[in-house]
């Protein structure tokens, strides 16, 4: 099982023996796992059954997260004089995805989404925006908002910790993001006019990616999504940990490392990606690949 902020779609696979409940599983079921131990379990996915491939004597389920409505879902709507929280909510009603916590976000004088992209690219666009992550929480409900950890797990060498790599990167000087779709350079409240002229935004300066998003149509929030771009890339020291199972850690939470000589592995880290593995060789375990700024 994979869940991550950085993955379009949570995602989960479960082999076992074909029993009469799992044989009457079909595509587009509702499906949620728990896992921990004894009786002490933790909700650790919600979504839906994509695939389902029966063998002689077991049954191999393949399920993504309620994300995947959003990624089918195309549509073309102008929304005007509306935050990027209120566009959120209202795209998740029409693609049938429930919102969590989601939050305002920036005001915006015109936003246009069209059929040519999945409507999960423009949701994407506006968290960039705003400086948001967006994912899916246990609760099967959509999170559009801003790294505030309420929640702190303590991780300690020689007592969670069963193995853990990291990795120190250089960050970026500067982001330049282009527009594929260029619309007004006059300004947020003649968003309506169409120019020939390129829509780029920078932040930073100095050499670093270059990305082109089908999503930004003027400069404003060029801007945003390479300024948004350029803070993930100082995110440069990445750690993935392994630990036996620990459900109750989830996206957004953050991961504070306890006992190690290495000081860039002492601090809070914030938790990107889980995956949680249960098999008769090694039991229940989790990897967290969590990062923070070195």
């Amino acid at each position: 099982m994979r869940l991550s902020i950085d993955a379009r779609a949570d995602s989960f696979e479960l082999v076992a023996q074909d029993t009469k409940s799992l044989s009457k599983v079909r595509m587009g079921d509702p499906v949620t796992i728990s896992l921990g131990f004894d009786s002490r379990r933790s909700t650790v996915f919600s979504g839906l059954v994509d695939e389902v491939e029966a063998g002689i004597s077991s049954v191999r389920l393949l399920g993504l997260s309620q994300m995947v409505n959003l990624m089918k879902l195309r549509m073309s709507q102008t929304y005007l004089k509306q935050n990027s929280g209120d566009i959120v909510k209202d795209m998740c009603t029409k693609a049938s995805v429930s919102p969590g916590n989601v939050q305002d976000g920036g005001a915006l004088p015109s936003f246009f989404v069209s059929k040519d992209l999945p409507t999960y690219e423009y949701v994407r666009a506006l968290a960039e925006k705003s400086g948001y992550d967006v994912y899916i929480t246990t609760k099967n409900k959509l999170d559009f908002k801003d790294y505030n950890p309420k929640t702190i797990h303590d991780l300690t060498f020689g007592k969670d910790v069963l193995s853990v790599e990291a990795i120190w990167l250089s960050p970026a000087e500067g982001v330049r993001v282009f527009g594929e779709s260029p619309s007004s350079t006059r300004g947020s409240d003649t968003a309506h006019w169409l120019t020939k002229d390129d829509v780029e935004g920078s932040a930073g300066s100095g050499t670093g990616p270059l990305l082109i998003d089908a999503a930004v149509r003027d400069k404003s929030t060029a801007n945003a999504v390479a300024k948004f771009k350029l803070a993930q890339t100082r995110q440069t020291l990445q750690v993935s940990v392994i630990s036996y199972g620990k459900p109750e850690i989830t996206l957004g939470d953050s991961v504070n490392l306890k006992g190690f000589n290495n000081q860039l592995l002492r601090g809070g880290f914030k938790v990107r990606t889980i995956e949680h593995s249960f098999n008769k060789i090694s039991g229940f375990t989790t990897r967290i690949v969590c990062a923070k700024e070195a």
